[in-house]
C-alpha cells in the first residue's frame, strides 16, 4: 500500500510523533494505520484514553495561563495584574460584571493588556 502524506501528517498530529517516527511506524505496519495506533499503544507511547489527552491538555492549558497575566493600566502606572485563568473564569462567572468593569475602564481611559513571563 501506498503511504501518503496525509498519512503520516495525521499519524504525526495524533500520536505527537516525528515525520520519520509517523512514516517508519507506517511502513512497518504497511500502511495501516489503525495499527499503527495499536502499536504505539503497545510500546506505551500513546494512549486512546480521551481523558489521559484532556488531563495533559488541561494541565499545559493551566500552566500557561498562570504565567500571563492581565494588566490594568493608566498613565500613573498600574493599578493591577491578575491571572489570566483567574480573568477568564471570573469573566465566564461573572459576564454582567466584566461587561461594565471593561466600560469602565474604558471611562476612565485604563488599557488592558495581557503580559507573558
Amino acid at each position: 500500500m501506498q503511504i501518503t502524506l496525509e498519512q503520516v501528517e495525521t499519524l504525526k498530529e495524533k500520536a505527537g510523533l516525528s515525520y520519520k517516527e509517523a512514516l517508519e511506524l507506517l511502513e512497518k505496519t504497511k500502511g495501516d494505520f489503525i495499527k499503527a495506533l495499536a502499536l504505539l499503544e503497545e510500546e506505551g507511547r500513546f494512549s486512546f484514553a480521551a481523558k489521559d489527552r484532556a488531563q495533559k491538555l488541561w494541565q499545559k492549558t493551566l500552566k500557561k495561563g498562570t504565567d500571563m497575566r492581565i494588566k490594568v493600566h493608566r498613565q500613573e502606572g498600574t493599578l493591577f495584574r491578575v491571572p489570566l485563568v483567574l480573568g477568564v473564569i471570573g469573566a465566564i462567572a461573572f459576564p454582567r460584571m466584566i461587561s461594565w468593569g471593561m466600560l469602565a475602564l474604558l471611562l476612565t481611559r485604563c488599557t488592558l493588556e495581557i503580559e507573558s513571563h
